[in-house]
Order: structure tokens, then sequence, then C-alpha cells
């Protein structure tokens, strides 16, 4: 894989997660392919075999009925999310694919101005390059532990 590629692909999380970070959930949106796979499950269920997710968003149609749900009916502490993302690992795959592999850490910090731990886990993803337009066809966020210290309520 040529550097430029794997380049564009790290940039793909990035900025992936700034979206996040900024409340930009619309234009999340946009780096995932209509056919998507979006899922977040935990350590414990992916070391025992078990196919359970805490959300789980089969194409990108369920992921935007999320983020209308996000802004229109969940009522949740107002928060902002802050990812850190680390040891991001690209290989290639079959059929044109791309594996894209990170640790992460997601503090949140409410508008008081308490700051905590939220969540620490990985990203496994499968991204395509075409068109020099990476995007998303699987990301599954692989928390590391079930204890999350509150509901899900904005993208990991």
């Amino acid at each position: 894989m040529d550097v430029a590629t794997a380049f564009r692909l790290q940039n793909l999380l990035y900025d992936s997660v700034r979206a996040i970070d900024d409340g930009r959930l619309e234009d999340w949106l946009g780096y995932f392919t209509d056919d998507c796979l979006y899922r977040i499950t935990t350590r414990e269920n992916v070391d025992q075999g078990y196919p359970i997710s805490l959300v789980l968003c089969t194409n990108k149609q369920m992921l935007k009925d999320r983020v209308i749900a996000i802004r229109a009916e969940n009522v949740y502490k107002p928060h902002y999310d802050r990812h850190l993302v680390a040891n991001v690992a690209v290989r290639a795959a079959a059929d044109g694919a791309y594996k894209v592999e990170a640790s992460y850490v997601v503090y949140q910090t409410d508008l008081e101005g308490a700051t905590e731990l939220f969540s620490t886990g990985k990203y496994d993803a499968t991204a395509i390059a075409a068109a020099d337009v990476p995007k998303f066809r699987e990301m599954v966020v692989t928390v590391d532990t079930f204890a999350i210290p509150n509901h899900i309520s904005t993208p990991i």
C-alpha cells in the first residue's frame, strides 16, 4: 500500500471522531458507505464469541435514524466528547478494502466543567478508498468494559 493511501485512511478515522467531538453528527454520517455496519460491543462479548451489541446499525439509514433520535428524541445530560486516538494501523485487505485499527479513549465534559473518563477500547474498521474519498464500510467499536458510567448517547 502506498503512503498516500495509508495517510488518507488514517485521516478518515481522525476526521470521523473529530466530527463527533465537534457535535457534527450529520457530517459524521458522510464517513460511511450506504451499506455500512456500525457496531459497539464489549471486550467480554468478543472474547466469549457473543454477537451481542450495545449499538447495532446495519446501514447508513439506521445511523441517520440514530442521529435524528439523538437530536430530537433522546434525553441525556448535555456534554462534550473528546476522543484520543492512538496506535493507528492500516493494512490492505481483500477486494480493495483496508483494515483500520486503533486504540481510543473518550472523555466527557459536562456543562459545569466536570470531566470524566467515559470509555476506552479499540476500533476495528474496514474502509474503502475508491476515488480518493475513503469511507467506512464497517466500524466495530469494542469497549474495554461494559461498565460505561452513562448511557451511550453519542457515537463512540
